[in-house]
């Protein structure tokens, strides 16, 4: 850019601190974060959009998470919204959340955490309040199926490699501490991805690498498990890891390169 601007202005000065090289700086920078702005302007405004836009997943979800167990929903008749008079956050239940569409209908499948924060579902007086609610802010045409049942689960075997700056023990509560957060859904597909948790692992803090050996899955009420391939139906729209899943920790000294030999 300033060899077009020399070529162009043959007067102006080459030396490296002239004062139209530090404009030339300044304006770039400023059409720069201007456009960063625009960029982050339009997609807050299609966030928004998508989450005023009745029917859409991410209006569904949001509604689902308003949800307040045991109080009334008011209509305004001046917005034609619905509204809670009180806002109680220690009221509202519902903490996770998975939807999937068919042809005019949705079903959503919700969860709620317990006090040790494992996923449970709503017991029976708050699933027939929640249902309530649903009925009360679905619109005509649209067919609404609520469902909340004990969650899925998912048993592993994972190796993890770690870098021996840090303790084994550290590292593996980092690990523990990052699929946690993974059990609650980022997504509204209510589908499970092998590869999407073992890009979890890998972002704990001292881990190098892993080996995935295994990744089963089944129903709260089935008995045996199901090899997971490239990703797995969540019946329930969400899981916990079962107790019996295998956490092995290696140091990276201990890798041998399999390609000797």
């Amino acid at each position: 850019m300033a060899a077009q601007i020399l070529a162009d202005r043959p007067d102006l000065s080459t030396s490296k601190t002239a004062g139209w090289r530090l404009w030339t700086f300044v304006i770039a920078a400023a059409i720069l974060a201007f456009e960063v702005i625009l960029d982050l302007f339009h997609a807050e405004v299609e966030e928004k959009v998508s989450k005023i836009s009745p029917g859409s997943l991410a209006w569904w979800r949001d509604m689902c998470l308003r949800f307040q167990n045991g109080h009334e929903v008011k209509f305004d008749t001046t917005t034609a919204e619905l509204y809670y008079e009180v806002d109680d956050p220690a009221s509202r239940i519902v903490e996770v959340v998975a939807i999937t569409e068919g042809r005019n209908s949705v079903t959503l499948k919700v969860a709620k955490l317990d006090e040790n924060s494992r996923v449970v579902p709503l017991d029976i007086e708050e699933l027939r309040n929640f249902n309530d609610y649903v009925d009360a802010i679905n619109f005509a045409g649209l067919g609404v199926s609520v469902l909340s049942l004990p969650s899925d689960l998912i048993r592993y075997n994972i190796e993890v490699f770690y870098s021996p700056t840090y303790p084994a023990e550290i590292v593996a509560g980092n690990v523990r501490d990052v699929l946690a957060a993974f059990r609650i859904p980022q997504t509204y597909d209510a589908r499970f991805y092998p590869q999407q948790m073992e890009a979890k692992v890998l972002s704990a803090a001292g881990v190098v690498t892993t080996k995935m050996n295994s990744v089963e899955q089944k129903k709260a009420t089935e008995e045996n498990y199901t090899p997971v391939g490239i990703a797995a139906t969540l019946w329930a729209g969400f899981f916990e890891f079962a107790d019996d899943s295998v956490l092995t920790m290696t140091s990276i000294t201990g890798i041998t390169d399999e390609s000797e030999g």
